[in-house]
């Protein structure tokens, strides 16, 4: 008797999760609340379009992929490590690239990633949408999806109906916004199609629109709860939570500075009243 006590304590040492199903997941301590129960991340893919058409100018002369990565690398500077998974994809020509999956809490990961995208040939949002499915199957927990596209689909796919058939399925929970980047009226439709409803589908021309977009999108479904206004200070430590997007702020979450981009026509000290007037409507009714 004493040797088959000693040999199922040498039994457990050695082997820990003995017993346990090979589905079950482990739960690091470190993610248990003070209830006992397992702290839920908010979840986050960024879908990129990297085609050619993105290597082209936006209204006030910025290329529209620069815009979008630096946009992306701010937001993902509010964002405290470990507090969101957060997954980037991009386009491969016809294919897709999962730059980061969607297990990632590092942002410093994925803003290295975004910005070594280059602007490829081809536009394929139906694939990159059946891919997302496909990435974040068997998950019942939410997902936030936020597609920034500037032009329809070129590979032949057809986007509204892979969306629709993402929706469709019970094995995928997914939020799907999309921004349109200087799009025309039949790119417009196509675009529409793909978001949930008419409320998580935006038109934006320029990249200080596009960075109040999805700082709006990233405050409502990621960081509310541990970050209502975003601005990369934790609720419990912010004095003012109710800063506008384009602030920066000190440690106490309190405003120090306003960054607003200012094109100014070529040998000319002004600025043009359409970027004033859209900015401040926008911040307005933000």
């Amino acid at each position: 008797m004493k040797k088959i006590f000693l040999t199922l304590i040498i039994l457990c040492l050695t082997y820990p999760n003995l017993g346990k199903s090979q589905n079950q997941e482990i739960v690091d301590i470190d993610d248990i609340n003070s209830l006992g129960t397992p702290n839920i991340k908010p979840r986050l893919m960024l879908i990129l379009d990297s085609s050619g058409s993105m290597n082209e100018k936006d209204r006030y002369g910025d290329i529209k992929l620069d815009s979008a990565k630096i946009t992306l690398s701010k937001i993902l500077d509010k964002i405290p490590d470990d507090e969101t998974n957060v997954a980037l994809m991009a386009y491969d020509n016809c294919d897709t690239k999962l730059l980061v999956p969607p297990s990632n809490t590092n942002m410093g990961r994925v803003k290295s990633r975004a910005m070594s995208i280059y602007p490829t040939a081809k536009t394929p949002i139906a694939k990159s949408i059946r891919e997302a499915g496909q990435i974040l199957s068997n998950n019942s927990q939410e997902t936030t999806i936020i597609l920034i596209s500037d032009g329809e689909e070129t590979c032949g796919g057809d986007p509204c109906l892979e969306a629709d058939r993402l929706r469709q399925r019970t094995d995928v929970n997914v939020k799907f916004y999309v921004i349109g980047y200087s799009v025309d009226e039949s790119t417009q439709r196509q675009l529409q199609c793909i978001a949930d409803n008419k409320d998580r589908y935006f038109d934006i021309d320029d990249s200080f629109s596009l960075e109040t977009t999805v700082h709006k999108i990233v405050k409502e479904e990621v960081t509310k709860k541990f970050d209502e206004d975003t601005d990369g200070v934790k609720n419990e430590q912010d004095k003012c939570p109710k800063t506008l997007p384009a602030f920066s702020v000190n440690k106490t979450g309190c405003e120090i500075a306003y960054t607003m981009p200012t094109p100014f026509k070529t040998n000319e000290a002004t600025i043009p009243p359409a970027l004033v007037e859209p900015a401040v409507d926008q911040l307005v009714d933000y």
